[in-house]
């Protein structure tokens, strides 16, 4: 990481000076996914709510829906779990209608780990199962994302 936050900046700039929202918005996403990673969540939130403006001016439903789950995640961590779980379901519902299996089994397993968090075993078990079962159909093996790089 020790780069890596100048270097998401120069991406944001760069994608700044082209005006390119679905650009602008990514580079957001993952600046905010840093300081999530960083354990840095109240930093991370006013990021993840501009990459989430901006995905919405440029109408990329899966990057909304990124931005979404990646708010969700930061929320969930900083103790709102309610408000996090709410922005989860949106990108999931968001994920299902585009048909995005691969986004909706990174949800799906955030929302897991979030009823896992909370000693909800029985929902972590049912939504964790859906998520594995999208990754196995998808030939994808192993245990899915929890934040969602764009």
């Amino acid at each position: 990481y020790i780069d890596a936050e100048e270097h998401l900046h120069a991406a944001l700039h760069l994608a700044r000076e082209q005006d390119d929202a679905v650009r602008i918005s990514q580079a957001l996403n993952n600046l905010g996914l840093l300081y999530w990673e960083l354990q840095r969540f109240q930093r991370s939130l006013p990021v993840f709510d501009e990459a989430l403006k901006i995905a919405r001016r440029a109408g990329d439903k899966r990057i909304i829906a990124a931005a979404l789950c990646n708010a969700g995640l930061a929320h969930g961590h900083s103790s709102q779990f309610r408000n996090g779980l709410e922005l989860l379901e949106r990108a999931l519902a968001i994920a299902e209608e585009t048909g995005d299996r691969w986004g909706r089994a990174g949800v799906l397993s955030n929302i897991a780990f979030f009823w896992s968090n909370r000693g909800r075993y029985d929902l972590a078990k049912k939504y964790s199962s859906q998520a594995d079962t999208i990754r196995k159909e998808m030939g994808v093996e192993g245990r899915g994302l929890i934040a969602w790089w764009v």
